[in-house]
This record gives C-alpha cells, structure tokens and sequence, in this order.
C-alpha cells in the first residue's frame, strides 16, 4: 500500500482550522468571496508538497467514486488549470454533497503518482455555502498538446469513437483518452460512437481517462461491430479478433489450477491439435464449481496477450465475462508427440502426450521436475511423484512461464514407459 504524502499533517489539522497556520492569503472571512488561493494555483504549482490549502467558493462537478475515495471540484467559470480531485483520507461516511454545491474545503495539496489531489482528512474539513451552475468546456482534443491542462476540470469531447477493448471498465477512445467507470458503470464495445462525452479529465496507470458521472454524459451512442463467435483455433491465432468474443461448447480439459484461478479448454475436437487449447483466466473470483474436467461451455470474453516473464513471450489467454456450463462432452484425445519439437508454442495449451520422456532431475525446484526434452513437469494441476533416470509417457498442457512446461493432471498422467 502506498502511503499517501501529507496525511499526518492534515488529520492534526483539518478538525481544528483554528490551531492551523493556513497559507498566506487564504480568505477568512464568510461572505463566500474567493480571493485567496484558487485551484488554478495548486495546478500551477504555487502551493509545496504537503502546503495546507483552503479554498473558498469552490465548486463540486462530480458525485462522490463508486470506491467512496473522492470527489472532483473546480473553480467557478472553469477553463484550463481550473479543476482538482479531492481525496478523502478519513472517508466520505456522513458527507452528503450534489453536484453544483458551492463548498469551502481545507486540505493538503499532494501529488500522487503524477495525479494531483487535495487530500482531506475528515468531512468535517468541508462546509457547504450555496449552489451555482457547473461551467462545462467543450474541448476539441486536437487542440490538446497536453492534457494536464485540463486535469481534474469537467469538459466535453465531441464525435468520439471507442477503438478498442473494454478492459478493467475502460473503453479506449481516440485522441489518447479512455472512458473509465471510476464513477459511473457502463457498458461499450469497439467501433461505438458517441456524439459527445462529457466527464472529468484525470490520470491513471500511466494514461489520461475521462469519468462520466452519469447516463446523461454519455450522448448519442451508436453501437459498434461487437463480437463473432469463434474457435480456440480463432483465439490462438489471432483470426477471430480481441473482445466480444463468444467460444461455443469448447470441452474442458484440465481441472482448476493449484491457484484456483484458472482451467484449460479446447475445441470439440476427436484428438487435440496444435492451437485448438487455450488457457482460461477466472480472475479472483476463482473457477466455478459446475466447470469441470467434460464439461461444455459457451463463454463470451476476450483474447489477451499474457507475457509472465521477462524471458518468455506473450501467451494467449482467454478472459470471459460470462462462463455458462452447456453440457457434458469427450476431452479430446492427447496429441502424441515423438520427440521435441522445434517450437512449443503451437502446443500451448493443448493436451498432449510426450513419449519416453528421461526424467533428468527429479526435483529441480518449484515443484518441477527436468527432462531430457527441454521442457520441465510442472505440478500446477497435481503434486506428483517421478524418479531421476526413468522415462514416462508424460500427458498434460503445455504451458508457458519461465520455461516451458508440461502439467500433468493427475499422477496416472506419468506412465513409466
């Protein structure tokens, strides 16, 4: 957990303004006229890491985080440098705020992770004065050298387009934004468009989003292409596209990994092939019960490039969003292999069978045992038992990460050849 800069400082002073040397020139007095320090200064840099700031006749533009943790603000009339995201330290429990209050509020200007923030520590730092009109600007991206100028301020971009994924709540727009669901969920797909979108400008992971508040900063949507059912082939190799992608009655393959995170599927296929397995990532919420080893399933999701280690390549997963058990089916039979081959990426994923496989160092580590082939026995699926110096007809997936490996289900999948 990163610690938040200013913290300490702020929780000795926001629930006793009085004990507190505010900074130069902040406005005391209670007619609600803001002639001390603006949220264009904290942008621009004139207040110090850590600097105690009030803000007089500032302006709430957005409801409080789906995650509870803040809410935006700006300056009235808006315009470049004229917005912030207010952090609340102690919670927001007891803190009721519409967009459009004009409110008084005390805090700690810090930067977090190149993001910056007024962080307060308890609501009570924050009085509510009146109400007036959120200033809106529309903005024209190609006019936008840099979009810290805009970061925290309420704006519009007109005539957008969603050009990729929608991946952890974000749709990729053009002109380097993201819609993000910070406050309001949503659903889109590649090739939407929308008339406008109108939300709060901040920065995240490296990159700039645009948070709608509500259904309405959403104008006139048009759906895109949306998705195509494909096979695990389609997946492998690229042909069937990224998101919105549907597998229909793939077989599963492999019980639930020793993480609990993830399985295997393949296509309903009589014997397994290069490409036609792929591996399948459940996420926290683990693999369901109903999944098991013959079961069918129609999953819609999309197509990932998983890259583990610094050392390996990018491994193809797939993430759905729903998983539905349709039946029950044949695991395809292994695909037996002779010897090494030149490339094991094809076999990734897919069931397959190594013939005379040496066991070269039973215990090589990690729960892995080395061959003669190059590639190790992983237990990811079973602890299992083999012996240096015996060869096996080994079956299991191929995987890759830090190495290749090959996961045996069960311990009857190590035959002694």
């Amino acid at each position: 957990m990163t610690t938040r800069p200013g913290m300490f400082l702020l929780s000795s002073c926001a629930l006793a303004l009085v004990a507190c040397n505010l900074t130069p020139g902040s406005s005391t007095d209670d007619s609600g006229d803001a002639g001390g320090p603006t949220i264009a200064d904290i942008q621009n840099g004139v207040f110090a890491e850590d600097e105690n700031v009030r803000l007089d006749g500032v302006i709430v533009t957005s409801p409080i985080t789906l995650d509870g943790e803040g809410f935006f603000i700006q300056d009235a009339g808006g315009g470049e440098w004229s917005g912030v995201y207010v952090y609340l330290a102690g919670g927001a429990e007891g803190l009721y705020l519409d967009v459009g209050d004009v409110i008084t509020v005390t805090g700690a200007v810090t930067e977090f992770y190149e993001l910056t923030e007024l962080v307060v520590a308890s609501p009570t730092a924050i009085e509510v004065t009146g109400q007036e009109e959120v200033t809106t600007e529309v903005v024209d991206p190609n006019d936008v050298p840099d979009w810290e100028v805009w970061e925290g301020a309420l704006i519009t971009v007109e005539e957008v387009s969603v050009v990729g994924c929608m991946d952890f709540g974000e749709a990729p727009l053009t002109d380097e934004l993201s819609i993000d669901d910070r406050i309001l969920e949503y659903e889109s797909e590649p090739g939407a468009t929308y008339t406008s979108v109108t939300g709060l400008i901040s920065y995240s992971y490296s990159a700039w989003k645009i948070y709608p508040r509500t259904a309405d900063d959403l104008v006139g949507y048009a759906a895109g292409d949306g998705g195509s059912v494909v096979s695990v082939q389609d997946v492998q190799t690229g042909a069937g596209g990224e998101c919105g992608l549907t597998l229909e009655d793939v077989v599963v393959t492999s019980p639930a990994t020793s993480s609990g995170n993830g399985f295997y599927v393949s296509d309903a296929v009589s014997t397994a092939a290069a490409y036609t397995g792929v591996y399948v990532y459940a996420g926290s919420a683990g693999v369901p019960a109903d999944v098991v080893q013959g079961a069918t399933l129609t999953m819609v999701g999309s197509a990932i490039e998983y890259d583990g280690d610094e050392d390996g390549f990018p491994i193809t997963e797939f993430m759905p969003d729903s998983i539905t058990v349709t039946g029950t089916g044949s695991v395809p039979a292994p695909l037996a292999l002779q010897a090494t081959p030149s490339d094991w990426a094809p076999y990734d994923g897919v069931l397959v069978t190594l013939e005379a496989v040496e066991v070269t160092d039973a215990d090589a580590g990690y729960g892995e045992a080395e061959t003669d082939w190059g590639i190790n026995i992983d237990d990811w699926f079973v602890e299992f038992s083999s012996s240096t110096g015996t060869q096996y007809d080994v079956t299991g997936i191929i995987n890759q990460f830090y190495g290749w490996k090959i996961a045996p289900r069960a311990q009857d999948d190590l035959a002694a050849h």
